[in-house]
């Protein structure tokens, strides 16, 4: 999701498969058919596979892998393959074993050219990672922008598309992950190519049905204890009272950082920062944090600084609303997104309640019309088949509201970290469920007696890296 609370059983197996976008067999090219030369350097590997643009090395943060970047040429719509392309950037960090198992992070977002390790890759001694961006994320967006061509379908399309070519030269087993956004996109691609890979481990991923999901305020109003909650609907209170105050703090902000606020303008950014401050509070801190919260007296540029340390401020910038654009785009035709509990700030607002609704983001002058149905079909799917998944939620994250559902007969897990919040992983969880998460996920990837951190393995995410994951960035 992005850095705020905003951001915000028909087919199954190998029908679902064939049914991308409703156009019949999308994938029209054969991936797989291209020979590969052997005993070559991996670069010439990679340059030779399928649908492959470019290969670059770069310097890899790990000595334990090598990193490299990959171009893919991609079909703008699967429904029209032979027409309109674009060029889908992915990145390898390889350490140097064909067979190993290959962790395959769907990116939600844009993705960073030098990426950290996911969990998973600390996790398993042996493991490669391929990180592939999101289509019209960053460079990967077709020009001009369709933005009909964005959707939860065509996405699939490109993730099985990329797993097919390098299958070629990678065909030990393969994990596909991710945290948020990500998460999401790994459990839509299993919906419909639910053979591609050996298993999905999905972290802080939620399942929305409508464009203002009802179950989130009553969850966040459950968070805490009453002192806390009562200090953060003052605070956000606060914001408002003060408005004369903060708005100019917010407007400095911007400039600071070389950006704007004018697509939303000062005082409607300063109204959703308000409203989403609570969900970030909670989605990136603790209770622990509560005893920090500025009193109504604190200086404005505490009150605003706060804003900023909760994660509910940066996202409503103009820079972060244009490269997160397409998010908001998905969250409006076909995601879903959050609804924010404000009954103790309409006196504050004349009685009418903020207008802080996903359709109202960017991007402008397109058509956004809303359609549940394949969301309703995922949950159904996960429920009653989904098979090899392991989902990760954090019990104090807001998005845990909209945690979605698995069955254990279809050895498919859902831990949740107790007080966790939106950083929630493995390592966290209570030792049993902890073990149970380390054992389904060797299982999958063929890794019997895996050791964390064992043989020069990379050492576990950072913070800063668990970050840059959620965000993309």
């Amino acid at each position: 999701m992005s850095s705020s609370g905003r951001g915000r059983l028909a087919l199954f197996g190998a029908i679902a498969a064939v049914a991308l976008a409703g156009c019949g067999d999308a994938l029209c090219e054969d991936p797989v058919s291209v020979p590969v030369p052997t005993g070559t350097d991996i670069v010439a590997q990679l340059q030779a596979l399928p649908n492959v643009v470019s290969v670059t090395e770069q310097t890899s943060r790990y000595t334990s892998h090598r990193l490299f970047i990959i171009e893919f040429d991609q079909p703008v719509d699967y429904c029209a393959p032979k027409e309109r392309r674009f060029t889908q950037t992915a990145t390898l960090l390889f350490n140097g074993d064909h067979a190993a198992p290959m962790v395959f992070r769907t990116a939600g977002y844009g993705i960073s050219r030098n990426p950290y390790v996911t969990e998973p890759v600390a996790l398993l001694p042996s493991a490669n990672q391929l990180t592939l961006e999101h289509r019209f994320f960053g460079p990967s967006t077709p020009n001009p922008v369709d933005w009909k061509a964005l959707t939860v379908e065509q996405a699939a399309g490109d993730h099985h598309r990329v797993i097919q070519s390098l299958k070629r030269i990678f065909p030990g087993k393969w994990i596909t992950t991710g945290a948020s956004k990500d998460g999401m996109t790994a459990v839509f691609h299993r919906y419909f190519y639910p053979d591609d890979v050996d298993g999905t481990v999905a972290y802080v991923a939620p399942l929305m049905f409508s464009r203002a999901d009802e179950r989130f305020p009553p969850f966040v109003d459950s968070l805490g204890d009453p002192s806390c909650r009562d200090a953060l609907k003052t605070y956000q209170r606060t914001l408002l009272q003060r408005r004369s105050e903060i708005e100019p703090e917010f407007a400095s902000y911007a400039a600071a950082n070389f950006t704007s606020l004018d697509i939303f303008g000062v005082s409607k950014t300063l109204d959703y920062s308000t409203l989403e401050s609570r969900f970030g509070f909670w989605m990136f801190g603790s209770a622990s944090m509560c005893a920090s919260i500025p009193p109504p007296a604190a200086p404005p540029a505490d009150l605003f600084q706060f804003l900023v340390d909760i994660g509910a401020a940066q996202s409503m910038t103009d820079a972060n609303l244009t490269s997160d654009q397409a998010y908001y785009y998905q969250s409006a035709t076909q995601l879903g997104s959050t609804l924010d509990s404000q009954d103790h700030l309409l006196d504050l607002t004349g009685g009418v309640p903020i207008d802080d609704l996903i359709e109202l983001y960017p991007p402008y002058g397109v058509a956004k019309d809303y359609d549940p149905s394949l969301m309703e079909k995922v949950d159904a799917w996960m429920k009653d088949s989904a098979s090899r998944v392991l989902l990760v939620y954090g019990s104090a994250d807001p998005w845990s509201a909209a945690a979605m559902t698995v069955s254990a007969t279809n050895e498919s897990y859902r831990f949740f970290v107790q007080g966790g919040n939106h950083y929630s992983r493995i390592q966290p969880l209570d030792p049993a469920s902890r073990q149970a998460a380390y054992d389904a996920m060797a299982k999958w990837a063929g890794e019997a007696g895996m050791v964390v951190n064992a043989r020069g393995a990379p050492a576990m995410p950072s913070r800063e890296a668990q970050r840059e994951e959620l965000l993309g960035r």
